[in-house]
């Protein structure tokens, strides 16, 4: 008989890797992220990897994924999303990915002068984390 063990540490960031490489919106996958949100309640890719999953289950893309036209599936999916990058976006204020995600979900909610804003933030602090250059090695962007 095998023993199950369960993620936990750094093994949680390996989980959100390959979780988010995939589509992460399937019933299991979602348990996991849930999972590691509740072991690790500071993690950004935690709280990240659960607002893009959560999206997926809130949306579907009429044309090509991440750059056709995101229409509404269920609200409740879009609102969870939306708090899981809320969060990621107060665990790390200088982080551009959350702010590409709320857009997606400002439009799709028909809120385009926020959308609009989302993307004045993301354009900004993706130009500040390319002018800061790649982190030293086994460092991060400051």
């Amino acid at each position: 008989m095998t023993k199950s063990v369960a993620p936990s540490g750094r093994v949680w960031v390996y989980a959100f890797i390959i979780l988010g490489l995939c589509s992460c919106a399937t019933p299991a996958n979602i348990k996991i992220l849930q999972k590691g949100v509740e072991e690790s309640p500071g993690d950004f890719g935690a709280h990240f990897e659960l607002g893009r999953a959560y999206l997926e289950r809130g949306i579907r893309w009429e044309g090509a994924p991440m750059v056709g036209t995101p229409v509404l599936v269920s609200k409740r999916w879009l609102k969870k999303s939306q708090r899981e990058f809320e969060r990621s976006m107060e665990l790390d204020p200088l982080s551009p990915e959350p702010h590409y995600w709320m857009k997606v979900i400002y439009t799709v909610r028909g809120k385009y002068k926020l959308a609009d804003g989302e993307v004045e933030v993301f354009n900004r602090l993706t130009a500040r984390k390319k002018a800061a250059g790649p982190p030293p090695a086994g460092g991060t962007f400051p």
